[in-house]
């Protein structure tokens, strides 16, 4: 799973975001084939959508919500199960990977700009892998292409962690 990984983490941690962001579609195809490999990123891809969407959504109800001190919730529920319907009845993160045009359109129907969202995915993703698998640096030995669990182990702990659960 780790091995599987590599290719994603790689690019968010060594490239530019404009850089990724000029070929946001292969970006997004490799995130959703390293979710098919790796759980945890479906949870990270979920995380940054709710979150985007609590911090940009602009519409009558979010802003009723927004004016009582509170986050409205619907838009993301809503898009969770637009864009991966199958969930209502799992509701498994790790195949949480909506299809790239339909999430596009749901965006638009919220009058949310995807372009800042491929912005926020590139930035908060490569927060996560760092803060969350990582415990806030990523090492270059972790591309190393003879390293084994043990050795993981002491380059990022919390990644073995949450293959092994």
């Amino acid at each position: 799973m780790i091995d599987s990984s590599k290719d994603l983490i790689y690019l968010l941690n060594s490239s530019k975001k404009e850089t990724i962001q000029k070929k946001f579609d292969d970006f997004y195809s490799l995130y959703v084939s390293t979710i098919s490999k790796v759980p945890i990123f479906g949870y990270f891809l979920f995380e940054t959508i709710s979150r985007f969407i609590a911090l940009h959504q602009k519409d009558e109800r979010s802003i009723k919500y927004q004016d009582l001190g509170e986050i409205y919730v619907g838009n993301f529920k809503d898009i969770t199960f637009k864009t991966i319907p199958t969930l209502s009845k799992d509701f498994n993160l790790g195949l949480f990977a909506p299809d790239l045009n339909l999430l596009r359109k749901e965006f638009e129907d919220l009058h949310l700009v995807f372009f800042e969202f491929e912005e926020f995915l590139i930035e908060h993703t490569i927060y996560c892998i760092r803060e969350y698998l990582f415990n806030g640096d990523i090492k270059p030995d972790f591309f190393a292409a003879e390293n084994n669990l043990i050795k993981y182990g002491n380059i990022c702990p919390s990644f073995v962690g949450h293959i092994l659960q």
